[in-house]
């Protein structure tokens, strides 16, 4: 092949630069061993008895949080919700988010405890969503924007069973891609198991990094992502002792497209004896403080 006259020699024709440039991009798009992780690693016992020993610390949770999110409604319609205000949370299940605008006026409330869930949102939508936790996972008469439930489960600081044959069943693996131990949690059906929660702990810190929970059809409910850990201060004089908690919650509803963001600050077991077992409780529903009050699952059996 001769050389073109505007080729000098030693340069490379075209051709071939484009050859090489194709090959460097299928290179590049391939997965790296070098990203991934293929060292030692610890079994699920270990890393369930360093789970518990952090969060078995934090029974209760006082915080002033940072909310902004966007909330779809039955139509699809977006409704941008920012605010600020305090979290509560009081071990195992109990979860309570107030948020009030510069003035002091609610804004937005979400709660669950053992018995009932509800989601409040003053401005646009102007309504109070309510349900039975029992009746959560059944299909409910009406939509609701975000579950309440599902909320609690993700920012909720639990323990982990050390008895991995109670259900909800444990089972570990490990990510060498994502360097991260993924624990799952399974739950028993007449002929199955079901993938109900997914948690990924980074290898190096052992932080709850990413929670995923999916729906009985294997669709997934909710992915969160978490981040900016910090020492919470308890009663113990060894600062390094102090528990680590999320400061920051990045929530996505794949189904209804609604993204909700919390940024804790100020974050300590309890202010002035709140929260306290029974101290979250469903609002009074006789004076709701907005225009309409929905039961979620106003169709199921009570």
């Amino acid at each position: 092949m001769r050389r073109s006259a505007a080729q000098e020699p030693g340069e490379l024709a075209p051709w071939v630069l484009c050859v090489l440039v194709i090959l460097s991009c299928l290179t590049g798009c391939q997965p790296s061993q070098e990203t991934a992780y293929f060292g030692p690693t610890i079994s699920l016992d270990e890393l369930t008895s360093k789970i518990n020993a952090n969060n078995s610390q934090i029974p209760t949770l006082w915080a002033r949080q940072d909310f902004q999110g966007t909330l779809m409604d039955d139509k699809h319609q977006p409704h941008g919700v920012s605010a600020h205000g305090v979290l509560l949370y009081c071990a195992p299940h109990d979860l309570r988010i107030v948020a009030n605008d510069d003035f002091g006026g609610l804004l937005f409330e979400l709660g669950a405890n053992a018995e009932v869930y509800w989601l409040k949102v003053v401005p646009q939508m102007d309504t109070l969503w309510w349900g039975r936790m029992r009746n959560a996972e059944k299909p409910a008469a009406v939509s609701i924007p975000v579950r309440p439930d599902l909320i609690a489960d993700v920012l909720a600081i639990s323990t982990l069973d050390a008895n991995f044959i109670h259900e909800p069943y444990t089972v570990m693996h490990f990510d060498n891609n994502g360097d991260a131990y993924v624990v799952d949690s399974l739950q028993r059906q007449r002929d199955r198991l079901l993938l109900r929660k997914e948690i990924w702990y980074d290898r190096a810190t052992l932080h709850p990094v990413k929670v995923q929970l999916y729906d009985e059809s294997g669709r997934m409910d909710l992915k969160a992502q978490l981040s900016d850990f910090e020492p919470l201060p308890t009663d113990s004089a060894d600062k390094t002792s102090w528990p680590l908690l999320p400061t920051r919650y990045d929530l996505f509803f794949p189904d209804s497209g609604s993204t909700m963001q919390f940024t804790l600050r100020q974050q300590a077991l309890g202010k002035s004896g709140i929260p306290h077992a029974g101290s979250i409780q469903l609002p009074n529903l006789s004076k709701p403080g907005v225009r309409n009050v929905i039961q979620v699952d106003r169709d199921q059996a009570n």
